[in-house]
């Protein structure tokens, strides 16, 4: 048990901004003509995400305190943002190497980061699908337009 909260403690580091802007630094490095775009779908998914957060309060599976502006932000549960990026990172990364298996690798690990917030509690299920529908819809636009 000790040992599943730690490796789901460790996954869910995917789905924090280091992670990403390492990605898109690769990405542009490697001569990615979208990482600009996919660093705007970033930007985009955090205002997004952020701001229902602060004006659809719904708890998390386990209560936080909302005395103030920033810990409001931190209680929100819907949607999870660490799932959104990750989801996004998954599509920028098919995006870039689109070949079979680096789109399965990819989205097999925004599902482990999805899965690691509902087992950390940190998340239910529909926060983790709506941050990832709401990344897949921003990181479609941000590729397509």
């Amino acid at each position: 048990m000790r040992n599943s909260r730690l490796f789901f403690h460790a996954v869910s580091l995917i789905g924090l901004p280091p992670a990403y802007i390492v990605v898109l630094l690769f990405l542009w490095r490697s001569g990615f003509e979208h990482a600009g775009r996919i660093g705007m779908a970033f930007i985009a998914i955090e205002i997004l995400c952020g701001a229902i957060k602060l004006v659809y309060p719904k708890e998390r599976p386990e209560k936080m305190p909302r005395r103030n502006l920033i810990e409001r932000y931190e209680a929100g549960g819907f949607p999870s943002i660490h799932s959104a990026r990750a989801a996004a990172l998954a599509i920028g990364t098919g995006a870039a190497y689109p070949m079979m298996t680096v789109w399965v690798l990819s989205a097999l690990a925004a599902a482990v980061v999805g899965y690691s917030r509902v087992y950390l509690k940190k998340h239910d299920i529909t926060d983790v699908l709506g941050g990832m529908a709401i990344a897949v819809v921003i990181s479609a636009l941000a590729l397509t337009l």
